[in-house]
């Protein structure tokens, strides 16, 4: 008897086993229950594939992030390597298992992997006032809501990481694990994470220029200070109309009215592209006024914000215009200057250092016009995502993992949880669910034709759902390095310190002050 009949054999016999031992722990007479739906066999294409996940997988054996017994994640850190960034992706926003075992993974790559850095799908300039919270205020709860998303900072499953991070910058924890680092919690994300209406960021522009002295003009200041009053604007009046309704002279009204604001917006991008230069003629004199007023690193931090407040400044623009021909870039704008951010903080902000990425799978995925949903073909032609733009900079430093379950519910705090489809037959979802995992790592990078003979089925294409749980078609070695599993997902819930903020500020009162009257002087 071959080695594969004998490995098959041996399937059989524990699946007829597991099934046996279901029937006899379940105490409802025979002939009060249902009819079983009747289900697909498992091929022998299956069963192979499945004994190779038993041989190419790492179990692990919790998702708990108070769980400080590593051994289980060991396995992992060695796949990892030398990269110096790791993407942790995540399904959806509301999976809050994946939010548990990323939480624990962010912990041991900090405890034994020295990642000295966490970077969230949060604001740059936000996230950098949460790390300054995590020393200055009381509790995790106040700090993140200076910018770090809803969707994270409201979730249970995330507040013991929230919890660590703070700890770790305290006097006690230094003592119980010398040596190690205070975690760095930053953020990437073009947009801002805090209400703009309440942010210090253009406060803080303006004390920045202030102490420099004359590097920027009167008016590149005052024009900076409008930028505030624009977006507040953009982001907090929706219009209040049905335009289909309108008159064709309204509809000319309108159209006028779009195109001057496109007209100021221009003007407005015009004037952060000129106040970056004249930084960086300041910085190229032998006297910098910038650096001698402020440090190199902090100067470097807000012209980065310049130009991340230029990037966003075009996405809102381009939301907001409703144009027939909108095209795969405009969409990708956002991606490209998430990149350009992350870029940013592994190269200039913390060179050198070794960086955890949070954020959802989709953003951090590279070559995804590759990715086929089985009911849209070809919906992500002509996107390119933030991890791609990363890959192309970074190449093997670069090391990704995607989460993805096969059954469960999903949910955010503020919505309750929906239950997921069920793992289409042959899936990867499926194959390790009938593998008994629990939660399971599979590192596709390392598997090759010598040593893995029988698991190239998992270089090749396949089924699978990391991407808000559609079933995908992708060969995935080339869109991530690894797959993280959980056979069961729970929704994110409300974390008992977090306040609800589902709802949209209201417009208040102030917001309809003529900006004239409310911008700061610089």
């Amino acid at each position: 008897m071959n080695r594969q009949t004998i490995l098959i054999s041996s399937l059989i016999i524990l699946i007829t086993g597991l099934a046996a031992s279901a029937r006899a722990d379940d105490p409802t007479p025979a002939d009060k229950k249902p009819a079983p739906a009747p289900k697909a066999p498992i091929t022998n294409v299956e069963l192979e594939r499945i004994f190779s996940l038993k041989e190419v997988a790492d179990p692990i054996l919790t998702i708990d992030p108070a769980s400080d017994e590593y051994s289980d994640l060991l396995p992992i850190l060695s796949k990892i390597g030398t990269a110096r960034v790791v993407l942790l992706g995540e399904p959806s926003h509301g999976d809050g298992a994946t939010f548990l075992a990323k939480s624990r993974l962010v912990k041991f790559l900090h405890q034994r992997g020295g990642f000295d850095v966490v970077a969230f799908e949060s604001g740059l300039y936000d996230c950098k006032r949460v790390n300054d919270g995590f020393r200055e205020e009381s509790s995790w709860s106040e700090a993140t809501k200076r910018g770090v998303f809803g969707i994270w900072s409201q979730s249970e499953q995330c507040r013991q990481l929230f919890e660590y991070i703070m700890d770790t910058h305290s006097g006690a924890f230094a003592k119980e694990l010398p040596g190690l680092q205070p975690l760095t919690l930053a953020g990437f994300d073009s947009q801002f994470t805090a209400a703009i209406r309440n942010s210090p960021f253009f406060e803080d522009l303006e004390e920045f220029f202030i102490r420099a002295g004359n590097v920027i003009t009167a008016d590149q200041a005052d024009r900076l200070t409008q930028l505030k009053v624009w977006h507040i604007e953009s982001n907090f009046k929706p219009l209040e109309y049905d335009e289909d309704q309108l008159s064709e002279e309204d509809r000319e009204v309108l159209a006028r009215a779009r195109a001057a604001n496109r007209e100021l917006t221009k003007e407005l991008l015009e004037n952060i592209a000129d106040v970056v230069a004249a930084m960086d003629m300041d910085l190229k004199q032998p006297h910098s006024k910038l650096l001698t007023a402020q440090s190199p690193q902090h100067v470097a931090f807000i012209r980065q914000c310049l130009l991340s407040l230029a990037a966003y400044t075009r996405q809102v623009d381009r939301a907001g215009a409703k144009t027939e021909d909108a095209k795969p870039e405009d969409t990708n704008q956002r991606d490209k200057a998430m990149a350009d951010n992350l870029l940013f903080l592994a190269n200039t902000m913390y060179p050198g250092k070794k960086i955890v990425v949070w954020a959802a799978s989709f953003h951090n995925a590279w070559a995804i016009e590759g990715i086929q949903w089985q009911d849209v073909p070809n919906a992500y032609a002509s996107t390119k995502t933030m991890g791609g733009y990363v890959k192309e900079a970074l190449g093997p430093d670069v090391y990704s993992i995607m989460f993805t379950a096969a059954q469960g519910e999903t949910g955010r705090p503020w919505t309750g949880p929906s239950p997921l489809e069920a793992a289409p037959k042959g899936s990867l979802e499926y194959l390790c669910k009938k593998a008994n995992f629990q939660h399971a790592f599979i590192d596709l990078r390392s598997i090759n034709p010598d040593e893995h003979a029988s698991a190239q089925w998992l270089t090749q294409p396949l089924v699978a759902r990391p991407l808000g749980y559609s079933p995908m078609t992708a060969v995935w070695t080339e869109h991530t390095d690894a797959f993280f599993f959980s056979q069961t997902m729970t929704p994110s819930t409300k974390a008992a310190a977090a306040e609800d903020a589902t709802k949209k500020p209201k417009q208040s009162q102030d917001d309809e002050i003529p900006a004239e009257k409310k911008k700061p002087k610089f």
